[in-house]
């Protein structure tokens, strides 16, 4: 769910790039299965965060026309209590705020393993809860981001109406407006949702070490010699970054497709969506909460149930029976214990990383 925009983000020029690969390995194994393709888990942040999509993006079409001058302010002011800014709503209410608006297009869309609106409301919270609020509401404490009501509205109404197909990722299109950055041009972020804190017109650009420096995005026409040249969600064709085509646009390659869809006889297209029991690879994705085990789509458990390590859990970690993520400074073996998916010295880690702390 909030997969999504993360990915995108995140991972700037193809999905099967090396450092796709070791951030799959690294954070969204714990998230959407990424050793497995075509694993999938609620991204509602990324809904996402999202490696944390692929998406606050101001790479997607509708903002192809605004200004692109830089910003060069690095330093990042505390932007205070979101209780006193009219444009933004509480990051600890996240996910009771968003529940019904993407559980609906969920339910429409096929894009969750659940019978019914309550199963799919139950879900989400659980997950929401457990794996990525916590993440935002540090990032808000940090002064690094917002919760923009406007945005929020704004996705609810696109959400009603968009083409399934064309909604890649949960924070893609018209949702790409919830989560606001704070970090100007060269400020720090890092992957899944810290790729978030990237102000407008800027793009998280990821180093090996998984910490990256906020860059200021592409724009259309801007003049290139390759991909890398064109930062953010856009691709180098003939000299000239263009953005990245979304399902339906024409295309030559997969590389000029956006992340998560494919170039399929010169059309963008998304991947397909299988069910629970259907056969399942990179291109037939499995819907949130169940996996691809043997080639096959797997319902995932909640947390108390019975568990096997290739099925794996809904929102915990498999120890026998799904057990709740671990809390800042709980022992931990794995990375995958914990609530911010960090494991330093035996003890989980803090919900900020240390690319983003001085």
């Amino acid at each position: 769910m909030k997969f999504n925009r993360t990915l995108r983000r995140t991972v700037m020029n193809s999905t099967k790039s090396p450092l796709y690969l070791v951030m799959c390995l690294v954070f969204w194994t714990l998230v959407t299965g990424c050793d497995d393709p075509s694993s999938n888990d609620p991204g509602m942040i990324a809904p996402q965060p999202s490696m944390a999509d692929s998406e606050v993006n101001p790479l997607s079409e509708n903002a192809l026309d605004m200004d692109t001058t830089p910003a060069t302010d690095m330093h990042v002011e505390p932007m205070g209590d979101a209780t006193e800014r009219p444009d933004a709503v509480l990051p600890s209410a996240y996910c009771e705020t968003t529940v019904n608006m993407f559980c609906e297009f969920y339910l429409r869309c096929d894009r969750m393993a659940v019978d019914s609106m309550d199963e799919c409301r139950e879900v989400f919270l659980e997950t929401c809860n457990e794996r990525y609020e916590p993440i935002y509401v540090a990032l808000v404490d940090a002064g690094l981001l917002s919760l923009s009501s406007e945005g929020t509205e704004s996705c609810k109404e696109h959400l009603r109406s968009v083409e399934c197909d064309r909604q890649v990722f949960d924070l893609d299109e018209g949702c790409s407006q919830m989560w606001v950055g704070a970090g100007g041009e060269g400020a720090p972020c890092s992957v899944g949702i810290e790729s978030f804190v990237c102000g407008p017109a800027l793009s998280c650009e990821i180093g090996p070490s998984l910490c990256g420096e906020c860059r200021t995005s592409a724009f259309l026409g801007k003049r290139c010699v390759n991909d890398p040249d064109c930062i953010g969600d856009y691709v180098c064709i003939d000299g000239e970054c263009a953005p990245r085509g979304r399902p339906g646009d024409d295309c030559e390659e997969s590389s000029q497709c956006a992340v998560g869809t494919r170039c399929d006889e010169n059309v963008c297209r998304s991947f397909i969506r299988a069910r629970v029991g259907e056969p399942c690879d990179q291109i037939r994705r499995c819907p949130y909460r169940s996996v691809c085990s043997g080639g096959v789509c797997v319902k995932t458990h909640a947390l108390g149930e019975p568990c096997t390590p290739n099925v794996g859990c809904m929102s915990g970690f498999c120890d026998e029976v799904c057990q709740p993520l671990k809390p800042i400074g709980a022992p931990c073996q794995f990375a995958m214990e914990c609530r911010h998916a960090r494991c330093t010295d035996g003890r989980c880690g803090p919900s900020v990383s240390e690319c983003l702390t001085p």
